[in-house]
């Protein structure tokens, strides 16, 4: 489907802020308020737009999140069996199908090493005979941008909605708090009277209690998620693994992957790579003129990139529905 320009302005305002009000979001676009309701429900049924998703610090809930790629040897039937088995478990907060160097890639939420090992025991002797790689890291410090390129906007103010994993803070989350955020990862837009519908709570201490997550940045921002091949795209992560480890070289390279309007997601890791990147483009060409001016540019930090193919996300879901709470507490982080 080709977009027209109130199109992708709408899509870049809900990008900006999922949770803006159609009044607000009709004042930006230039559309009337009934208009606008009517695009957005348009996009949705299109499939451009496959969720409104709240972004928020897992780690200061006490949890991290683990990013893993599988090479397979499988037939159709078993990858489908695979895929299936990842995105029910309640941990794994994204499932995506990967042409290139691995088949598939998830994200898993973890408070400890223990957590994990069982999970992956338990994913091996499920498929003892499937698995012929893996690589594993964990995200330290995730910068989100807004989608420039949908306005043809060049950027030059980042825009960056950010986590980080080495971050604290004194906040005690109660189970209420927990469920409210459960209840926007799952779609942002939900409003604060169904949310208390919901759980029993006035409207306005839903409200409070949201303002309270932002301020102290458990929430860290809403966006949407997007559905590439809708709008004649495609979605590359890119692995990015370096030589050289100083904080300078890591910084010069995040800050000059934020400045190009393509890329989306920039993360810096600790295990098997170092950086990894999300960028949607038009063309493949686009992706490998993108890649090479990183790795020209940064020659003497890069030692390689691994370019992945992102053609179908099975899950997406930052905090999944069915994910237990056990009074995780911020100040215990």
């Amino acid at each position: 489907m080709l977009l027209d320009v109130k199109d992708k302005k709408i899509l870049y305002e809900l990008d900006l802020n999922s949770r803006i009000s159609y009044a607000q979001l009709s004042k930006k676009v230039g559309l009337k308020q009934e208009t606008v309701r009517y695009r957005v429900q348009n996009l949705i049924k299109k499939g451009i737009i496959t969720k409104f998703q709240t972004i928020i610090d897992s780690s200061k809930l006490g949890i991290v999140y683990y990013k893993i790629f599988f090479r397979l040897q499988a037939n159709n039937k078993v990858r489908e069996e695979i895929v299936n088995y990842l995105s029910s478990n309640e941990r794994v907060t994204w499932v995506g199908k990967i042409d290139g160097s691995y088949d598939i890639g998830l994200n898993i939420l973890i408070e400890n090493f223990q957590v994990l090992n069982n999970f992956l025991s338990d994913f091996f002797d499920k498929f003892p005979d499937n698995i012929v790689e893996k690589k594993i890291s964990t995200n330290l410090q995730g910068r989100y941008f807004n989608r420039d390129y949908l306005i043809d906007k060049n950027r030059t103010d980042m825009g960056e909605k950010k986590y980080s994993s080495a971050e604290k803070c004194n906040y005690k989350m109660d189970k209420i708090d927990f469920n409210i955020l459960s209840k926007l990862c799952q779609n942002s837009r939900t409003t604060t009277v169904e949310i208390g519908n919901r759980l029993n709570v006035s409207h306005d201490a839903i409200l409070q209690r949201i303002k309270k997550l932002e301020k102290n940045e458990i929430i860290a921002g809403y966006t949407i998620v997007l559905n590439n091949e809708a709008i004649n795209q495609l979605n590359y992560k890119v692995l990015v693994y370096l030589r050289r480890f100083s904080n300078k070289s890591i910084s010069q390279l995040s800050n000059y992957l934020g400045s190009i309007k393509e890329v989306t997601y920039v993360v810096k890791s600790l295990g098997n790579w170092d950086i990894d990147f999300e960028m949607e483009v038009s063309t493949v060409q686009k992706a490998r003129e993108l890649l090479v001016s990183i790795t020209d540019r940064f020659s003497e930090i890069v030692e390689k990139c691994d370019l992945l193919l992102i053609y179908e996300f099975t899950k997406y879901d930052y905090l999944p529905e069915n994910y237990t709470f056990d009074d995780y507490s911020a100040a215990s982080v």
